[in-house]
């Protein structure tokens, strides 16, 4: 009887909001009670009901309406929201019908001199308000399964969001996952909802309540259930979320989970992506449709993290052909399955590093546009193979940048990183020698190509990146491993990065060095840790974090500019061009630097690459 009488102080029934809600209920209640009484009468007397109870219906109604709207009122009828109404709800709008029946049969019994109307008549007023109510509450989910649910070993869910999408979500635990989910509840900042009702369940607080409820019911999977939240909301939300014991989980969107297997519960798992709070870039999309519209655009390094997705947005910007250029074969068949239908895709296997090879694809495709991703990223491992990554990174730069230079291509964008800002290891160095070659490229009197580079930090989910490394390390149970507790990075996700890179090609005029706006640096320590929370698991208990120290090559901090750089704004927001100082090459030491590669001198090359670059690693 607790669970169904829903009484609340009268200063909460009577608040401004619940009254704006209720209002409109409680007037169709009161018609529903007056029609009903007339109906009853006739219906007990065939049609023909004498004087004297008509005169008595006259006497009884006006009591009679009063008694169900307060009865209705103490039940909680009026501050439940309807739209979502449950079955289970049957159980307290039929108690409040009959025990307001009862007292208007007993308030009749004892009215002074003769009773009002027949005991009969009132039974069957009683059980046509009931229909009434019934009726137009939730009709429709009248007919749903009446039966009880046993909760026992079910997970506890708190809904965040009372709107649409928290009353699906609610409908997917309630009408299909009965015995695996128990909703408890449901959070939502809009004042006017709190202790109204959705689908039988309270709406329990607002989001400064939500470790309480945690707490208080013993939550295990928070879902946060809210379509129209900005960033900053969304995170301060998250934070709260991840201050409790409980998993955490988001809609991925309305239309996905509307769409789709409605068995489930339409929720996933609260990503990396959603922890950077960065929405969704928007760019110039005429100004990039305008350089690869109708053109030919080679891309390399093709079936790897960015150059699978470049090809993918390309495509989106009507591009003549892709020449998707790698020496991949796995990743360049997977990627060539993957563009059914989305336009023309030439798979080509071919080595960077090979000049005749690359000169046989410029000349049999000459590229218009030329994106060159191709390279060694994985700092730790290019230390202990410098030769290496001096091949791929500065040789097969050079060969693709001629090449293009050769053959007429319009443009020509290298993907570089932050690791080239004064740069610690082998693989920043070679990527810093890249930008000098590229942007000396543009001083040539030989120029045909309009050289650029576009420098920014990590990026999420490419290949060897962090946070695939510890969601790994999570679901084997741990331990995840943790270089520094103070090393901070740049991320960003992979679909941002590519569009601001095609967006800084099209800014691209005479030749510059871009760098992207990466907002803040993110920890790698909190990060680990607020990926464990997300899974409702708690560090250095149910996931053991491990410190392992810096590796060979590794910053503290990234820097996406030097000492001795400067940026400036460009038209759009998260783009900057940055000028760059001591691009000047030694021409002598870089053909050194290259002859030394065919001799395999390992020495000589590391101390080349240093004097080159300036560098310290």
């Amino acid at each position: 009887m607790s669970k169904i009488f829903t009484g609340k102080p009268f200063s909460t029934l009577l608040s401004v909001s619940v009254l704006k809600r209720s209002g409109y209920l409680m007037v169709l209640d009161g018609l529903i009670v007056a029609l009903s009484f007339y109906l009853a009468l006739p219906a007990r007397f065939a049609g023909r009901p004498p004087q004297q109870w008509l005169d008595g219906l006259f006497e009884l109604l006006p009591i009679a309406i009063l008694v169900f709207l307060i009865t209705n009122y103490v039940f909680g009828l009026y501050h439940r929201i309807w739209q979502y109404a449950a079955t289970t709800e049957v159980v307290p709008v039929s108690l409040s019908a009959a025990v307001a029946t009862s007292a208007v049969a007993l308030i009749d019994l004892i009215y002074p001199g003769e009773r009002q109307l027949p005991l009969g008549t009132i039974l069957l007023a009683g059980f046509f308000a009931l229909v009434g109510f019934l009726f137009i509450r939730y009709f429709p989910p009248l007919l749903n399964n009446l039966t009880r649910t046993s909760f026992e070993g079910s997970k506890k869910v708190l809904i965040i969001g009372a709107g649409q999408a928290g009353n699906m979500v609610g409908g997917a635990i309630q009408e299909n996952l009965k015995g695996q989910y128990q909703l408890v509840g449901y959070i939502d900042d809009d004042l006017s909802k709190k202790n109204m009702r959705v689908r039988g369940v309270s709406v329990l607080g607002t989001r400064s309540d939500i470790s309480d409820v945690v707490n208080r019911y013993s939550v295990d999977l928070i879902a946060i259930a809210m379509i129209n939240i900005d960033d900053f909301n969304f995170q301060k939300i998250l934070e709260i979320c991840e201050s409790t014991n409980a998993a955490i989980k988001s809609i991925p969107n309305l239309l996905s989970f509307v769409e789709g297997d409605q068995l489930g519960l339409p929720l996933r798992d609260v990503t990396a992506e959603d922890l950077l709070g960065r929405g969704q870039a928007i760019i110039d999309h005429n100004a990039c449709m305008g350089i690869i519209q109708g053109r030919v655009v080679l891309v390399t390094g093709a079936a790897g993290s960015i150059g699978s997705e470049l090809c993918a947005q390309l495509a989106e910007l009507e591009p003549k052909k892709i020449i998707a250029l790698d020496n991949n074969e796995s990743g360049l068949f997977d990627l060539q399955n993957t563009f059914q239908g989305k336009g023309e895709l030439v798979p080509v296997i071919a080595d960077i590093t090979d000049k005749s090879t690359v000169t046989s694809v410029f000349q049999n495709n000459l590229p218009d546009v030329v994106f060159h991703a191709a390279a060694y990223k994985h700092v730790p491992l290019m230390q202990t193979y410098p030769l290496e990554a001096i091949k791929i990174n500065v040789s097969g730069t050079m060969i693709i940048a001629e090449a293009a230079n050769q053959f007429g291509s319009e443009r020509f964008v290298l993907v570089s990183t932050d690791k080239a800002v004064e740069p610690s290891s082998v693989m920043g160095a070679t990527k810093r020698l890249a930008e000098m070659i590229i942007l000396q490229n543009n001083q040539t009197r030989q120029q045909r190509t309009v050289f650029s580079a576009v420098r920014f930090g990590n990026v999420l989910r490419s290949r060897g990146s962090v946070v695939p490394t510890f969601e790994q390390q999570i679901d084997n149970g741990g331990p995840v491993t943790v270089t520094h507790k103070d090393m901070k990075r740049y991320f960003m996700s992979i679909s941002e990065a590519v569009k601001l890179m095609i967006q800084a090609a099209a800014n691209a005029n005479t030749g510059e060095l871009f760098m992207l706006d990466m907002g803040k640096p993110i920890s790698i320590d909190q990060l680990a840790h607020r990926l464990i929370r997300l899974r409702g698991l708690r560090p250095g208990v149910d996931i053991i974090i491990e410190y392992v120290g810096k590796r060979p090559g590794e910053k503290i901090y990234e820097k996406l500019i030097g000492e001795t750089e400067q940026f400036t704004n460009t038209s759009h927001a998260s783009v900057f061009r940055v000028n760059t100082v001591n691009t000047k090459i030694a021409k002598g030491e870089l053909k050194s630097l290259l002859s030394s590669l065919k001799e395999y001198d390992q020495e000589l090359s590391l101390k080349l690459l240093k004097r080159l670059t300036n560098s310290s690693f």
